[in-house]
């Protein structure tokens, strides 16, 4: 039973008795329902059919029957293969177009054409390829394969060339020889032979039929002519223009006017001729594909001469062989060579003068100077790189330039520069001045100067200079006076000079008149030297002067002098200056006779990595003074991060002479652990001190602390992949991985411990290690439950505490990098613990800590310092 689309199908069960029995009770049998499946065979095959090869079929057909109880519906996909002989198979699908009843068949054609080149007969079997084709109702019989023989009668096979494209169609023999002897050959002009010769220069259609005692064969082939024609259609370089020069080499455009495409390779023989010269013959190998109406480009590699201005003929052409139409092979261009407007400036020239003019010369229709004026001429008064384009008849426009140097011979002078206003002159004094350059021309050696001099009004006094350099432009020389002039007297001078230079255009500036005036010197006293019994002693300058400069470069009137900074040799200066810049100076030498004592320097402790809250200090208390002290109390007061200050006393059991220091060791521990920077004051007390600023020092001790690097995971372990890379972090001036020198990161290629080391830029070492282990495997590693450990770094004393919720039996170890242990503690039966670990005997270095079940562990990375 079928139920396709039946939804609702119920089973029903009906009781009754018939007439001859009433017996009692009830049977079921199971109901199953199944999908029928299908059942699909091949019923026949159709073709190929017995006969000739052409006649045998061009695709295998067969017959499709629905074999199964259930209809194939539209848009199903049935599979079908065959195979000739030992030929590949060949499978094929196709869908059903309208339903397939249960009983019924349908032809079905394989696509893919079929090709026997065999003769006699052949064995095909055909069949269908469903995946569900099954022996479902347990049916012996095969029906899904059908096959059949079939015969390939002899047939004389011809393969003419279906097209044949030739520029020279009369060259093309046709071969219809099938290579049986025999065969005979018919073609469509009634010639016998296999071979056939085509005769014609036009396109043409020609077919053969080859036959034998059984079967005939017919084939065509259809010959088309194209059409071999190149021209050059323009010539694109030279060009007109102003000049071409000896070394021209034309560029031409060619076209393909035919129908046959121009392929790589093809040589197309070009030509060109100037004027009557002999013509240049080169041949143009083809670098693309040009088809039929395109063009391309050639660059001829001989070159011509065209520099003679004149008007030139210039032809290219082609010379192709079985070239169809000669019209379009060349073309003619007239190319003009105009020239340049010849046009000179002149070299290059030096001119001394307020201004020139510059001429271009008379006969060109135009002129155009670079200021944008046309005249002939052009007049400068500066110098400058000048240029005229100009331009004659049909001539090109041409431009010449020429630099002009424009030079201003010119020298000055302003005033003295000996005598001048001053305080103290001789009765013989040189007059100087400085001559200055001011013009634009260089003063040569040799020049001579001319100078006149008038001092209070007195009779004129005549020199010169000659000068012994070149004094280029800003320049100056000096002169100074072969006689003398008395200035010694305080009071008032005149002088009037002149200087005179034959070159010289601007003589304005040649002289001057000057007053000058000699001043009373001032004076400046200190005292004589001497000997004080205080730190500081002041020295006063005086009032009245405006300026005052001492030994050390201060400017005040008073300068103190110190005890506790004095100049090496004990001798104090002064330099003086009035209002009227007179300068006067003084000198003293003073000596100290005092007692001095005071803090000189700490000696410990002082900045580090590492600094405890048991710090020792220890200082040095020095003899400023100028007497030796001996047994005598001395005491010191220290105080750190400005808390309770501490006294220490001492009295000296020996002469502590002036210069030397002696120790003190202050009996009190300091807290300097917390890191960053401790402010130290340290002040000293002595009964007969005479300078309180000797006495009191002030540092900064800084705790550096030790870089903590971090590399990840959870106490010290990760799980992860490898490879993985380990990052110690930016700012370590050194890194250092299980030992090794490296860089920031280290790729890690292996599971197991890795050891990081690091110094930071103020030399302190930080450390630390991680454990990797696979990603998988963590979780049953890791002890779990709560690890504290402090204080890390630690020097006495180690502080271990572990909680967790599940009781266990632990082990406790301290081992160093070489797997040395040196404290091991067991725990029984426990959820938490706490242990301080004794470590002032143990060597200072880097440490691991464990603590482990039977299967699990923690381990942290200690150091002790």
């Amino acid at each position: 039973m079928v139920f396709r689309n039946q939804p609702s199908v119920k089973f029903r069960f009906h009781f009754a008795s018939d007439a001859s029995g009433r017996l009692e009770g009830i049977g079921i049998d199971d109901i199953r329902i199944y999908e029928v499946p299908r059942d699909v065979g091949v019923l026949s095959i159709e073709s190929p059919i017995n006969g000739c090869v052409q006649e045998i079929g061009d695709h295998v057909s067969v017959t499709i029957m629905n074999y199964g109880i259930d209809t194939l519906m539209v848009g199903d996909t049935l599979i079908a293969g065959y195979q000739i002989e030992s030929e590949p198979v060949v499978i094929d699908t196709f869908v059903l177009e309208s339903n397939l009843l249960s009983g019924s068949s349908a032809p079905f054609v394989f696509s893919k054409p079929l090709e026997v080149l065999t003769v006699g007969w052949l064995d095909i079997e055909a069949y269908t390829l469903l995946v569900d084709d099954i022996d479902f109702y347990n049916t012996k019989t095969a029906n899904d394969t059908a096959s059949k023989s079939f015969e390939v009668a002899q047939t004389p096979i011809v393969l003419l060339p279906t097209h044949i494209y030739s520029v020279r169609p009369d060259t093309i023999v046709l071969d219809a020889n099938t290579g049986y002897a025999g065969d005979t050959y018919l073609w469509q002009d009634g010639s016998t032979d296999p071979l056939y010769q085509v005769t014609a220069m036009a396109d043409g259609i020609y077919h053969v039929t080859a036959s034998n005692t059984y079967c005939s064969f017919s084939d065509t082939a259809y010959v088309y002519r194209l059409i071999a024609d190149v021209g050059v259609t323009d010539i694109l370089e030279p060009v007109t223009g102003c000049e071409l020069g000896a070394t021209v080499m034309p560029r031409i455009e060619l076209k393909n006017f035919g129908t046959d495409t121009l392929q790589i390779g093809d040589e197309i023989p070009v030509r060109y001729q100037i004027d009557a010269d002999a013509v240049i013959e080169e041949t143009a190998v083809v670098t693309v594909e040009v088809l039929p109406d395109s063009v391309f480009e050639y660059l001829f590699s001989t070159a011509s001469d065209m520099s003679e201005i004149k008007t030139y003929s210039i032809s290219s052409f082609t010379d192709l062989d079985f070239d169809d139409a000669r019209t379009n092979d060349t073309t003619n261009v007239s190319i003009e060579v105009y020239g340049y407007t010849p046009i000179y400036l002149g070299s290059d020239t030096v001119v001394r003068a307020f201004e020139y003019t510059i001429d271009a010369g008379v006969g060109y229709d135009t002129y155009q100077w670079q200021d944008g004026s046309n005249q002939q001429t052009l007049v400068i008064d500066t110098t400058g790189l000048y240029r005229v384009m100009v331009q004659t008849g049909s001539m090109c426009a041409n431009s010449d330039s020429v630099l002009v140097t424009m030079l201003i011979p010119d020298i000055g002078v302003t005033s003295l520069s000996n005598p001048t206003d001053g305080c103290s002159f001789s009765d013989s004094e040189h007059v100087e001045f400085y001559i200055l350059n001011s013009g634009t021309d260089t003063l040569q050696s040799n020049d001579t100067l001319f100078i006149t001099y008038q001092f209070d009004g007195g009779s004129l006094v005549y020199d010169s200079l000659i000068v012994d350099k070149q004094v280029v432009p800003g320049d100056s020389i000096l002169f100074s006076s072969s006689g003398t002039v008395d200035v010694e007297s305080t009071t008032s001078y005149q002088f009037s000079v002149d200087v005179a230079y034959s070159k010289d255009l601007i003589p304005g500036n040649n002289l001057f008149d000057q007053t000058i005036e000699v001043f009373i010197p001032p004076t400046v006293s200190l005292g004589d030297d001497l000997v004080v019994n205080t730190a500081r002693y002041t020295l006063d300058a005086g009032v009245g002067f405006i300026y005052y400069l001492w030994q050390d470069g201060s400017s005040g009137q008073q300068f103190v002098a110190e005890h506790a900074n004095q100049t090496t040799d004990s001798i104090y200066m002064v330099v003086v200056t009035d209002e009227h810049g007179c300068e006067a100076s003084d000198d003293i030498k003073i000596g100290f006779d005092l007692w001095d004592v005071g803090v000189s320097s700490i000696q410990s402790p002082v900045s580090g990595c590492i600094l405890t809250d048991q710090e020792e200090l220890s200082l040095h208390v020095k003899n400023f003074g100028m007497h030796a002290i001996d047994n005598e109390p001395i005491s010191v007061t220290v105080s750190v991060d400005h808390k309770t200050p501490v006294t220490v006393l001492r009295t000296l059991t020996q002469v502590l002479n002036p210069g030397d220091s002696v120790q003190f060791i202050v009996g009190f521990t300091f807290d300097l652990s917390a890191k960053g920077d401790h402010s130290v004051t340290a002040y000293s007390i002595y009964g007969q001190d005479a300078d309180p600023y000797t006495d009191t020092l002030d540092v900064i001790i800084t705790h550096l602390g030790l870089p903590a690097p971090e590399l990840g995971g959870v106490n010290d372990t990760l799980g992860t992949q490898l490879p993985y890379t380990l990052d110690a972090g930016a700012g370590f001036a050194a890194y250092l991985w299980n030992g090794d020198a490296g860089e920031q990161t280290y790729d890690a290629a292996r599971f197991g411990w890795y050891n990081l080391e690091v110094i930071d830029p103020d030399g302190c070492f930080g450390k630390d290690s991680i454990y990797l282990t696979s990603m998988t495997a963590i979780e049953d590693l890791l002890l779990p439950g709560d690890l504290k450990v402090y204080p890390v770094p630690a020097s006495r004393y180690l502080h271990v505490e572990y909680s967790y919720a599940k009781t266990e039996n632990l082990i406790l170890d301290l081992f160093d990098s070489n797997g040395r242990i040196v404290f091991n503690r067991q725990f029984t039966n426990v959820k938490e613990f706490t242990e301080t670990i004794d470590v002032g005997d143990i060597a200072r270095g880097m440490y691991y800590l464990r603590l482990r079940s039977d299967e699990q562990e923690l381990t942290k990375l200690i150091t002790l310092f």
